[in-house]
């Protein structure tokens, strides 16, 4: 067993949350939800998230949005000719 580092766990809990809110409102998650799916207890859920529920959302929205926004990104090589032709 090894323990999973500060970034480690809190991509662990934001992965748990995203899972929760795709399938339900973030009305209908609670954080001992977001725990149980981490496996995790709630206080730790608070530990990395002080902010409660509110915090955890806005996270995990900030998480998926920024995972999707590298499947659109682009490298700034090339012609702009190029580049503009893959896009």
């Amino acid at each position: 067993y090894r323990r999973l580092s500060v970034e480690e766990r809190r991509v662990q809990l934001l992965d748990a949350a995203l899972v929760l809110f795709a399938h339900r409102p973030p009305e209908e998650v609670s954080l001992d939800d977001v725990a149980e799916q981490a496996g995790v207890s709630r206080p730790l859920v608070y530990r990395y998230f002080p902010g409660g529920k509110q915090q955890l959302y806005e996270a995990a929205l900030g998480s998926a949005a920024a995972e999707l926004r590298l499947c659109f990104d682009e490298p700034r090589v090339g012609p702009l000719l190029a580049r503009l032709s893959r896009a």
